[in-house]
């Protein structure tokens, strides 16, 4: 086995990412996943999530998935159904459980 080239998936000005979850999908899509955090006035936080895919080795322009700005960042949980449905998982500093799914 021989290790590819490492590839900029993101390149950011935050201060914090956290690693991404990756899972591939049942036409061979690779998805990624990952949270990006900011440090704001009176101890708040920016909160973006962020999805990218790679079709055939050739990697999306990242796109924000949603953004919290009252809170520190939860991760996401990921799984795969044999349909190929992705579910992604998290919380977010509204105290709320959210659930979105990708086809």
């Amino acid at each position: 086995m021989t290790w590819s080239e490492s590839t900029v998936l993101h390149t950011t000005s935050s201060r914090f990412v956290f690693p991404p979850e990756v899972l591939t999908d049942l036409h061979g899509v690779v998805h990624a996943f990952w949270t990006e955090l900011d440090l704001l006035p009176e101890r708040e936080y920016a909160v973006r999530h962020y999805h990218t895919s790679a079709y055939d080795g050739i990697w999306e322009e990242p796109r924000v998935l949603f953004m919290d700005h009252k809170g520190a960042p939860m991760p996401f949980k990921m799984a795969m159904q044999d349909n190929g449905t992705i579910h992604v998982a998290y919380g977010a500093a509204d105290g709320h459980l959210y659930h979105a799914q990708f086809r």
